[in-house]
């Protein structure tokens, strides 16, 4: 009975394992994403260009904003495929965290 118990609260897999995994996360137009982040009053603050894991398992170049509110300290992260001529797509966008609070952990000219 005490080994039943136990093993109904470990987890199947361990969450500490390495690899790739999937999320929900919330997706829409740019037109719809971006106006999800001007409803907080939020604007972009940084942009990254880098790749995401694709539907077929290959990487996709994809441009990540950060979106700020200096006020309220209301952030939001959103992540836009980037289409060959390297311009956002207008077909896609999607919020991947938000959250409150930001925390400067280096000083920009510092050497890292």
């Amino acid at each position: 009975m005490v080994l039943g118990s136990v093993l109904l609260v470990l987890p199947a897999k361990s969450y500490a394992e390495m690899g790739w995994v999937e999320k929900p996360v919330f997706c829409g137009t740019q037109k719809e994403v971006i106006e999800i982040t001007k409803k907080y009053r939020e604007v972009p603050l940084f942009s990254f260009n880098g790749h995401a894991m694709g539907p077929t398992g290959k990487p996709v170049p994809v441009r990540v904003v950060v979106a700020f509110n200096d006020t309220t300290k209301t952030w939001t992260l959103v992540e836009f495929p980037v289409g060959k001529d390297g311009k956002p797509s207008a077909d896609v966008g999607c919020i991947i965290g938000n959250g409150k609070g930001l925390t400067k952990l280096l000083d920009i000219k510092s050497a890292i």
